[in-house]
């Protein structure tokens, strides 16, 4: 079960020597999100659970089309689930919701973030993003990927947030949490996540498609081989170093 969606393991009742065992189904899922966002750090709560109904159509319309990109290729810049069906649709109908049809990747595992990866696989993880980069210099249509100028004015802000909660993580614990305002300095006054969006935008940084979301749970291994990343839902038009500094961030939380 994600915050953003609801995600089912299928054993189908069917025989055939090319059919899968068992097939991962991934719906977003409204109500989810919404009762999730009731105990968010808002305000005004009607406002809050409309955001995240909007997030969960942007977050899905986002995998969706980088899953869709992908296939359009002889093969994948980066190894993923195979999908084998996707649609992004505009209700909540039968015939009209939103979904994927994937591969279960069950035979593969995940790094526990508290050993987090060791250095073969921080090699591994780089040189994918170096392949996603090499994809992004020589193909369009990721361009567009993540959140439109007008969805950038239209969803809560990241920024708001952090701030919200850094003030209620000090009450509970001044002596673990005390070092928040060092980054909330480093952050900067103002939506620093919007103008970043926008900066990228714009093109006024160096730009690649970015997963965004590159910790150990998105990342499958078997063994020191890395065989997919999933969880596409906040890829986006960002920096070249975005991704890099997520996985090394990562890296980095296990080590004293």
């Amino acid at each position: 079960m994600g915050y953003m969606s609801e995600i089912l393991r299928i054993y189908p009742d069917w025989e055939g020597e090319h059919l899968p065992e068992s097939f991962v189904v991934k719906i977003p899922t409204f109500s989810m999100g919404a009762e999730k966002a009731l105990d968010a750090p808002t305000d005004n709560n009607k406002s809050g659970t409309s955001e995240t109904a909007t997030l969960v159509k942007i977050f899905h319309r986002t995998e969706s089309k980088v899953y869709e990109l992908f296939q359009q290729l002889d093969s994948s810049p980066v190894p993923v689930p195979r999908v084998y069906f996707n649609r992004n649709g505009n209700g909540l109908t039968n015939d009209d919701f939103s979904v994927l049809v994937m591969e279960d990747l069950a035979g593969y595992s995940m790094v526990d973030i508290v050993e987090s990866f060791n250095d073969k696989q921080m090699y591994a993880l780089v040189d994918a993003i170096v392949d996603l980069h090499v994809y992004s210099f020589t193909k369009t249509g990721w361009e567009s990927l993540g959140f439109t100028a007008e969805e950038i004015d239209e969803v809560g802000s990241i920024a708001t947030v952090m701030v919200t909660l850094a003030d209620r993580l000090k009450q509970r614990s001044p002596y673990h949490f005390g070092k928040l305002d060092l980054l909330m300095e480093l952050l900067g006054e103002g939506d620093w996540q919007k103008r970043y969006l926008t900066s990228c935008r714009n093109g006024e940084v160096l730009c690649a498609l970015t997963h965004g979301d590159l910790w150990t749970a998105n990342v499958m291994w078997e063994n020191n081989s890395l065989k997919a990343i999933i969880d596409w839902q906040l890829a986006h038009r960002g920096s070249i170093t975005e991704d890099i500094m997520v996985g090394l961030i990562t890296d980095h939380l296990h080590k004293p």
